[in-house]
């Protein structure tokens, strides 16, 4: 059942409509509890008719009854989640401002790396000649270079025992394709 509940769908899963489904049909409700009326799917459990129903609206009707299996609802939105969620929001922001790793982003690439004592990061355009600069760049200084691309963007961290020069940091911010460069 993936349908929203509405006054329309108010028990639409219930002994008609089940009377109208193949026998030994399973019946999986993620979406509410209130699209299904408990007494008529115990009873076409009971009866057969349903061989499965499975739910995360865990009534008190359904539990514990053979063929019915009740999980808690997992949703997204309680108490607990809220706070995980902004905890987690919270330290990713926090690394990427401290560090520049990039983790669970919606529009740049997830990359990590372990910090080394100067680091430069760079958010450009996934193309041939930004990849070939940054190689380049991190060779002639003896830096690693770590690299992901996503969406046609590009992600890049740079790290070595060496800062980079003002030139080198320049011509890669001059560099066509290139969005911001920073050093951290």
């Amino acid at each position: 059942i993936h349908v929203p509940f509405l006054p329309s769908t108010n028990g639409f899963i219930n002994k008609d409509s089940i009377s109208k489904m193949k026998d030994g049909v399973v019946i999986i409700n993620c979406a509410r509890g209130e699209l299904v009326v408990n007494a008529d799917i115990i009873e076409a459990v009971k009866c057969g008719k349903v061989s499965k129903y499975f739910t995360d609206f865990p009534d008190t009707d359904v539990i514990n009854i053979e063929n019915i299996i009740a999980c808690p609802h997992l949703g997204a939105s309680t108490p607990e989640a809220e706070d995980n969620c902004a905890v987690m929001v919270s330290n990713e922001l926090k690394d990427y401002y401290e560090n520049g790793n990039i983790k669970n982003s919606v529009n740049f690439p997830a990359l990590s790396a372990i910090k080394k004592d100067h680091r430069v990061t760079v958010l450009a355009e996934d193309n041939p000649m930004v990849k070939s600069l940054l190689d380049e760049v991190a060779n002639k200084n003896g830096m690693k270079i770590a690299v992901a691309t996503k969406g046609g963007n590009l992600y890049a961290i740079l790290d070595g025992d060496n800062a980079l020069s003002e030139n080198d940091i320049n011509n890669i911010k001059n560099t066509d394709g290139v969005y911001h460069v920073r050093v951290i």
